[in-house]
């Protein structure tokens, strides 16, 4: 059961926006497996609708990955306190903000909120998608919280690509760049995944002061600041409110199941 589970990742994997369909034959071969375990697995997979085929043979990603999806990001409940207070800091400074978690070495994007701004407006990153934590501004402040051990664990399985010439490309200057945010208590990200793009990123905490999350503004390169203390204020306030809607819910959750333990147990 165990190596059944273990070899559903790689097949996932597989299926990416530049190659959404595989055919049985290039499965097997690119997870160096013979073809009837591929197969066997695939089906499976096919079956419980992680994956789907089509009329010609090819396998996609199922429809009820994005079902899973939809419920996993309903069930985060910071994402509950962050969106109203994204959708007020996008307007304030009519620029793009993000909610994004860390999964490893990679930031996965949780809500994006559009910003409308005359000029320019960003395609960039969606729900669900994902980036190099090390090269973004809300990866940086999602791993400067942690234990050098903990950083250097999860960075262990990143392959340090350089996505630009500003990239940090090593676990020693990222531990450099991590110093300086947790002195500043926000991230920046001057062109590191795209040239033309810059983003500031601020933490989101729990009522343990463990952080959580991360809220990013991303903008064109040449609308950046070069003093990042005018966007870094206003998100540095966002994120604390959100952080402290966060802290207040569980605060009411747990005097809830205190209320009902106490019922249990009342004569």
């Amino acid at each position: 059961m165990l190596t059944t589970i273990q070899k559903i990742g790689p097949v996932l994997e597989l299926f990416t926006v530049e190659r959404p369909e595989w055919r049985m034959s290039d499965i097997a071969r690119e997870l160096g497996t013979p073809k009837s375990s591929a197969h066997s697995l695939v089906a499976t997979l096919a079956e419980v609708g992680l994956l789907s085929v089509g009329a010609n043979g090819s396998y996609r990603l199922g429809w009820n990955l994005l079902s899973l999806s939809e419920r996993m990001r309903a069930s985060l409940d910071f994402r509950q306190h962050a969106v109203p207070v994204m959708q007020e800091l996008a307007m304030s400074l009519h620029e793009t903000v993000l909610l994004a978690g860390l999964d490893r070495h990679d930031v996965v994007y949780v809500e994006r909120v559009e910003g409308n701004h005359p000029m320019v407006r960003l395609a960039g990153v969606r729900p669900g998608g994902r980036l190099p934590a090390h090269a973004t501004a809300a990866g940086k402040v999602l791993l400067a919280y942690r234990s050098v051990p903990e950083v250097r664990a999860l960075m262990s399985g990143s392959n340090w690509k350089r996505l630009t010439p500003k990239t940090v490309g090593t676990i020693e200057e990222l531990h450099q760049a991590l110093v300086e945010v947790r002195r500043a208590g926000y991230a920046c990200d001057r062109g590191e995944i795209v040239p033309d793009i810059a983003c500031i990123g601020a933490p989101i905490m729990d009522r343990f002061g463990s952080v959580v999350a991360a809220v990013s503004i991303s903008v064109p390169a040449y609308r950046f600041p070069a003093d990042p203390t005018r966007l870094a204020e206003p998100l540095l306030a966002a994120c604390d409110t959100i952080s402290k809607g966060l802290a207040s819910h569980r605060r009411e959750l747990i005097a809830d199941n205190n209320e009902l333990a106490a019922w249990a147990v009342a004569p």
